[in-house]
């Protein structure tokens, strides 16, 4: 759909889509946010240049979406983001109760210059850091975190791509943690992180959860439907 027609656009002026963030003029908001960032810029010069690129094009996403709220952004070294997701996110405090549907996932991004030339192990570039117990079968568990990310939840993203864009990256976690992509079968060949979570989706007295939600990315952020 058209944001231009779409009245759940949050901003239905703009008719873009992910393709054309390149010409979303930031916001004073969100051009203070990359400012400070690319101060601290460092790597080499063609590193340098994709981080503010990249960047800019999360930022971008961050105003015309209105799902994400940054609380960090680093330049130095790798390309780091933490930001608030506004997307229902499943969690299961109790083992014996039903599912508990967060509002928004509080992430962590961690992108190093190889992923630019080399295939990234699926589940090192993001994580979950709040809300605790998230359910589901590609979110593994805060014990067994990947080496390149410090804390959280790691999401596994699958089969990714080098060089794969920032914004794809958060499209890709947004379907997962909303259930809209779910890999429920713990004899996938491509596994999963959480084989308790796949078994519990399995049972048709839970698969009634997915999806959370059938919003597309880009239009208003609003309760769980399901």
């Amino acid at each position: 759909m058209n944001p231009e027609s779409n009245p759940n656009h949050p901003h239905p002026g703009w008719t873009g889509g992910l393709a054309d963030l390149s010409g979303v003029t930031l916001d004073a908001t969100h051009q203070k946010v990359a400012d400070m960032a690319r101060r601290g810029n460092a790597g080499t010069a063609a590193f340098q240049a994709w981080k503010n690129h990249a960047l800019t094009d999360f930022l971008a996403l961050s105003q015309v979406s209105g799902r994400i709220r940054t609380v960090m952004a680093s330049l130095v070294g790798p390309l780091r983001l933490v930001f608030y997701l506004r997307a229902p996110v499943p969690t299961l405090p109790d083992p014996d109760g039903d599912l508990v549907v967060a509002d928004s996932a509080l992430l962590a991004l961690n992108y190093e210059e190889p992923v630019l030339h080399q295939r990234p192990d699926g589940a090192s570039l993001m994580a979950v850091i709040e809300p605790a117990k998230v359910w589901l079968p590609n979110v593994g568990s805060a014990d067994g975190i990947p080496t390149s990310l410090s804390f959280g939840q790691p999401i596994c993203l699958g089969a990714v791509a080098a060089g794969i864009e920032v914004k794809e990256l958060i499209l890709q976690s947004f379907t997962a943690l909303t259930m809209q992509t779910i890999q429920p079968d713990p004899a996938h060949p491509a596994g999963v992180m959480n084989i308790e979570a796949a078994r519990w989706f399995q049972d048709p007295r839970n698969a009634r959860h997915i999806p959370l939600t059938r919003e597309g990315f880009l239009e208003t952020p609003a309760a769980a439907t399901r």
